[in-house]
């Protein structure tokens, strides 16, 4: 990690390692605020409806089947 940083600073990106790190921060930040809400809504999918008997094969062909009809 430090070599990382370290990187970053002698390649003139960045003027210090706070700076590198507040970056990183930010960039984690957009990346959680991205991810959050989307796991949010998978899991209200996963707890809204059990499915039974359900069967993968026959939904993929029903829905290739629909396509095709509406081309």
């Amino acid at each position: 990690m430090t070599k990382c940083i370290q990187s970053r600073i002698s390649g003139s990106r960045f003027k210090n390692v706070s700076a590198v790190i507040r970056l990183r921060l930010r960039l984690l930040e957009e990346e959680e605020s991205e991810v959050i809400p989307l796991m949010n809504t998978l899991q209200i999918g996963i707890d809204s409806v059990i499915a039974h008997d359900f069967d993968h094969k026959k939904y993929l062909e029903s829905l290739d089947a629909k396509k095709q009809s509406e081309d």
